[in-house]
């Protein structure tokens, strides 16, 4: 008998190839990726909801890439021809980071779990967590679990 799937039965790819195509993305987009997965983590049951989805991925795409109003067409643009690739790779580091904490053991923290997504932005080794259980959280911040 096999345990369900952490990530409800959907795969991520391979850690190696997660890692590629991230690092592949022009600094734009990776900052998209980074910010949106980290919000993805701290709100986990909004993921599925398209309409948040979409005004949460405009918002940090505006942050990210530093623009306002003054380069609206621009910003715009950006946000229609990346928007395939920056939601899917965003879900890939979303459903990844939850196996790689489910073998781990435990549940991270929001911080430990965005140090986890953020690591295959980079050459360096994953980094690890130790387990905290469910009833250890106190509820602040940086005590939220992942999922």
């Amino acid at each position: 008998m096999t345990s369900p799937s952490p990530t409800g039965g959907l795969t991520s790819p391979e850690p190696d190839r997660l890692h590629t195509d991230l690092m592949a993305l022009a600094e734009g987009p990776s900052k998209i990726v980074a910010g949106l997965v980290v919000l993805m983590m701290k709100e986990p049951q909004k993921v599925r909801d398209r309409e948040w989805l979409m005004e949460a991925y405009t918002h940090i795409a505006a942050q990210a890439l530093e623009m306002g109003d003054a380069r609206l067409q621009e910003l715009q643009e950006i946000i229609r021809t990346e928007r395939d690739s920056v939601l899917n790779l965003s879900f890939q580091l979303f459903m990844r980071v939850a196996e790689d904490a489910a073998a781990l053991g435990g549940t991270p923290t929001l911080a430990q779990a965005s140090m986890m997504a953020l690591a295959y932005f980079s050459d360096g080794p994953s980094p690890t967590f130790e387990a905290v259980e469910p009833e250890d959280l106190d509820g602040s911040p940086a005590g939220q679990g992942l999922i």
